[in-house]
């Protein structure tokens, strides 16, 4: 039975997407109010590293490496740790997120929290992407979750390295045969880089 193709983000839905946890007032400054943007550090992370949602939402403070742009998965699927990176700008929007979500009088474990310290749930963090993906227009937007996310990360990086095992790696699937699944998505990158070498 063939596996369904999962939903990803194109480059201008991504656009969109990001934007859409902006005001229209102020397009370049980030979000004003906390959910909003601890929801934008979470979805420009995920975006940028490919985690699973509950990878994620179980990160913790040491296990981010703000000047090696590092962080450590621990115990991810399968109860496998493993190494991610992210770029300048995840790098720059974590320090700032952690520096205001570390209240001296209550510090926290974790890197995505609710107002009273507690780790947001699944729930929560699916709402608030599906919300974005609304505001965009995103075409079917109602299906677009977190999830979403991690494939789009996941289609983005094959696109840009041609290398299904560090795809592979990067997501911690223990089989290569799980992330075949993106090739299906990139098949016209393939078609036009075949026809550029006849």
């Amino acid at each position: 039975m063939a596996r369904k193709l999962p939903k990803v983000l194109s480059e201008a839905e991504q656009e969109r997407f990001l934007a859409a946890f902006f005001s229209q007032t102020s397009p370049g400054k980030l979000p004003r109010y906390r959910s909003p943007r601890r929801d934008y550090v979470l979805a420009r992370l995920i975006l940028g590293t490919g985690l699973r949602v509950s990878e994620a939402l179980a990160l913790r403070r040491e296990h981010v490496d703000l000047e090696d742009c590092q962080l450590i998965v621990r115990e991810g699927k399968g109860s496998k740790d493993r190494v991610l990176w992210y770029d300048d700008d995840v790098a720059e929007l974590l320090e700032r997120w952690l520096a205001k979500n570390n209240p001296e009088n209550a510090p926290r474990q974790h890197v995505f929290t609710t107002s009273s310290g507690r780790p947001v749930n699944r729930r929560d963090a699916y709402t608030a992407i599906r919300r974005r993906a609304r505001k965009a227009q995103i075409a079917e937007w109602e299906k677009v979750g977190v999830h979403t996310l991690r494939h789009t990360f996941a289609t983005n990086l094959l696109r840009q390295t041609h290398d299904i095992f560090l795809v592979k790696e990067a997501l911690g699937h223990a089989d290569v045969a799980t992330t075949m699944i993106y090739l299906h998505l990139v098949k016209d990158d393939l078609k036009n880089a075949l026809r550029r070498t006849v």
